[in-house]
């Protein structure tokens, strides 16, 4: 009976695309004797086979355990059909039937490929654009699915016989990979300058021209991935101020990418987690410690807010030949102006970055859609050498837009996201796609951009969103975009508070229920705006489900002058001084004797009146601190100050462990002034500023344990997701949640989310879920619930 041919049909749904499942199905199938077909669909991966029972439970098994390491299995469905009698196992022609189908996100060169293209001999030896089915580009050249080569940037190259063949083979390790090229049928590479002269030739030539004119310090502009990078030599500090000049980035950090882990050890720190992440297949730039020598080494521009570095491994075969031609660490940030989206276009970036770079590297292969390098963070939160948790900062290239696993399931939807780190994230079924980071929509270059993800997005994943969630805030671009397109095509809206996301999207990350247990929720970021119109920021939320209590907060305070004002930190700790009392000590203290009297008489004249907003902000409190240290007057990047108070206060010396400032909670509202004055305390007394910066820091965090342990004495909820900009704080991060953990209670952070506003899109679509879920239950209610009438 066992023996007898059964004949069963199956439906994978995941990330099952590009990724080499359906050569995997192959090979797995014919090992087995099994006969039938695999098939790509728009919407999943259909698999029919025939053969003994034992046989197919088998194949099933190893499905799951042997699949790919890119792929993903979000779903498997199984059921018995009749048999028709295939005499061997075939791999199908893709069929787009409407459905959708998980993108793969862009993939770091693979050791296969990397052996090959440093294998003299090889057909692609030093070819810098060598792929296969388990690495190169995915996500930045696909149009449409589903993912074959007609649907990606690829489609104008036309394979050569050797490409063909491999294309073909279903146990080629080059088997369907869409963007398989060689020197003899691929993208080229070329070079130009800004005198005119163009190098054409052997990669080896172009790549070598390259390498000397980084060493004469000079700014190159590089196609990549997902768009343009420029690069300068990290160990001249001339090359690093000369691009700084242009790119006008006066001081936040740029990142570095060197060949090896090898090489990286020379220079930083590279704990085993650190270690893994950097050599993953996302391979996103890192922030490691320097070390002492290290730092004298590189260039001191690099970053100097920083005691860390963001490093990253070359990911594509054109970095790594660059890289091993040049000798040296390379400087590699965003090919843009500060706040402007990415170059992705040859023209673009020839008319965009030509005040900035000296020559252009350029290939013909088209970039579809732009995506910015990720970058992650490991947070050291226990002990031991793997205690360390990698979190994500910037969620791009290597990460998006692979989709996150829902608790529910429900109508389509469209989030828009913030103003400020802007992503966008689409609900469908049960799970979540969230867009890569596109930027701050401040202006029409990045707006523009937020357009063409959400478009590109709803193409690809066949999306008709029912809902549009977005910001309470009336004036964010995303709220005017969802309210102006609600009224065009008739989707609700559902505006959703940003702290309330905030905590939503840390909870449905860690996997716990959203609807049987309330949790707790403490957000600590800049700015959010409120359900009294105020700015949030320093908030402890208890979450149950589409609503939630905001349990406690930091005392308001006035914020003068707005988005200036927040540059102004100086300003805005003179501010915080006169609302608590303490002019006359702020008048004195040589951290603020540049303000001349004017700016005192203006700024208390703007704490009572209409333009001073009132602001709860965690992310202000550590501006005014930084400024009482006479760290910053006045940033020229976000959390700048932030950064310089977190670094100086990571050199501190064990006799500053212990000690805390004091504040006080009153009916749910604490007020931090005691604080201040313990710091103002501290200054006069002539106590080291790095002592004063630990200091502040163990008191907020103590801040935040005690109000999430009254708050559990009060409530009974022990889990407490951390989340908002003030978690990117290494040592913030560590503090809380060796407390939380010390006092009993369970602390939930991001991991593949950003602790940023990075994370709100997925919490606007999660909150907009709820919503529709508990609308749906209440309509089911009242029609359960209904009387007929009687018959007249």
């Amino acid at each position: 009976m066992n023996d007898e041919i059964r004949a069963r049909r199956l439906e994978v749904f995941g990330t099952v695309q590009g990724v080499g499942f359906r050569p995997f199905v192959y090979r797995l199938a014919t090992d087995l004797g099994l006969v039938g077909w695999v098939r790509n669909r728009s919407g999943d991966v259909a698999i029919h086979l025939e053969g003994p029972a034992p046989v197919l439970d088998e194949f099933e098994r190893r499905l799951e355990l042997e699949r790919p390491a890119l792929a993903s299995i979000a779903r498997l469905t199984s059921c018995q059909v009749p048999a028709a009698n295939y005499s061997t196992f075939e791999i199908l022609p893709s069929d787009a039937d409407g459905g959708y189908q998980p993108v793969s996100p862009d993939v770091a060169l693979c050791e296969d490929c990397r052996r090959e293209l440093l294998t003299p001999g090889d057909p692609r030896y030093l070819y810098p654009f060598i792929n296969c089915t388990n690495c190169g580009p995915r996500y930045t050249i696909i149009e449409r699915v589903p993912y074959d080569r007609v649907s990606t940037t690829m489609k104008s190259f036309v394979m050569c016989s050797l490409c063909r063949s491999q294309y073909e083979n279903p146990r080629d390790r080059r088997f369907h990979a869409q963007p398989v090229a060689c020197p003899n049928c691929g993208p080229r590479v070329w070079m130009e300058c800004g005198d005119g002269v163009m190098v054409i030739g052997p990669p080896e030539k172009v790549l070598g021209q390259a390498a000397d004119l980084l060493r004469r310090d000079r700014i190159l502009a590089i196609k990549g991935l997902g768009g343009f990078h420029l690069a300068v030599d990290a160990t001249s500090d001339a090359a690093v101020l000369h691009l700084r000049r242009r790119k006008r980035r006066p001081d936040k950090a740029l990142a570095v990418m060197m060949p090896d882990v090898d090489t990286v050890q020379q220079y930083c720190q590279v704990s085993p987690v650190a270690r893994k992440v950097l050599t993953s297949p996302q391979a996103p730039i890192v922030l490691l410690p320097v070390l002492p020598d290290g730092r004298c080494r590189l260039s001191a521009h690099i970053a100097p807010d920083h005691d860390t570095l963001g490093v990253m491994l070359p990911y594509t075969p054109l970095h790594l030949l660059l890289l091993r031609e040049v000798n040296r660490p390379l400087v590699m940030t965003s090919g843009n102006l500060s706040e402007e989206p990415l170059a992705t276009d040859n023209d673009e970036a020839r008319r965009r970055l030509a005040p900035i770079a000296d020559a252009f590297l350029l290939h013909d292969r088209p970039i579809h859609m732009p995506c910015d390098d990720s970058v992650v963070a490991t947070i050291p939160v226990g002990e031991g050498p793997t205690a360390d948790v990698p979190t994500v900062m910037r969620r791009a290239r290597g990460y998006a837009p692979a989709p996150l696993s829902l608790p529910l399931d429900g109508p389509q939807i469209l989030a828009v996201g913030p103003q400020m780190k802007a992503t966008v994230c689409l609900a469908r079924d049960r799970l979540a796609f969230p867009s890569q980071h596109i930027g701050d929509l401040d202006n029409a270059e990045t707006y523009e951009h937020f357009l063409r993800v959400v478009a590109q997005f709803e193409r690809l994943f066949s999306v008709q969103p029912e809902i549009i969630a977005h910001d309470l805030h009336p004036d964010f671009a995303g709220t005017r975009y969802a309210q102006e397109r609600a009224a065009r095509e008739g989707q609700s809206l559902v505006p959703v508070q940003h702290h309330h996301a905030h905590a939503l999207s840390c909870i449905v990350e860690n996997g716990v229920s959203l609807t049987r247990e309330p949790v707790q929720a403490v957000v600590l970021d800049g700015t959010g705006y409120g359900l009294d119109g105020c700015i949030w920021g320093g908030e402890w939320l208890l979450v149950s489900g589409a609503s939630f209590r905001r349990l406690a907060h930091l005392r308001y305070f006035p914020l003068v002058g707005g988005d200036a004002g927040i540059r102004r930190v100086d300003r805005m700790a003179a501010t915080y001084l006169m609302a608590v009392g303490m002019e006359r000590r702020g008048r004195a203290l040589p951290q603020l004797s540049h303000l001349p009297e004017r700016d005192w008489e203006l700024l208390s004249a703007g704490t009572s009146g209409r333009l001073a907003v009132p602001t709860s902000s965690m992310g202000r409190l550590f501006d005014v601190v930084a400024a009482l240290l006479g760290l910053a007057r006045e940033v020229t990047y976000e959390a700048q100050a932030a950064i310089r108070l977190e670094t100086l206060s990571g050199r501190a010396t064990p006799a500053a462990a212990g000690t805390t400032y004091p504040w006080e909670l009153r009916q749910g509202e604490v007020n931090f002034a005691p604080l201040l004055e313990a710091v103002l305390d501290d200054l006069s007394s002539g106590r080291p500023p790095e002592h004063i910066g630990m200091a502040f820091h163990r008191s907020v965090a103590r801040m935040v344990v005690e109000v999430c342990c009254r708050m559990e004495e009060e409530t009974g909820v022990h889990r407490v997701a951390l989340s908002g900009g003030c978690f990117q704080n290494r040592l913030l991060t560590r503090l809380c949640v060796t407390g939380l953990r010390q006092a009993g209670l369970v602390p939930l952070l991001h991991r593949q989310l950003p602790p940023n506003d990075g994370c709100v899109s997925v919490g606007q679509a999660v909150a907009a879920r709820l919503q529709a879920q508990e609308a749906a239950m209440a309509d089911q209610f009242l029609s359960a619930a209904r009387i007929p009438s009687e018959p007249r």
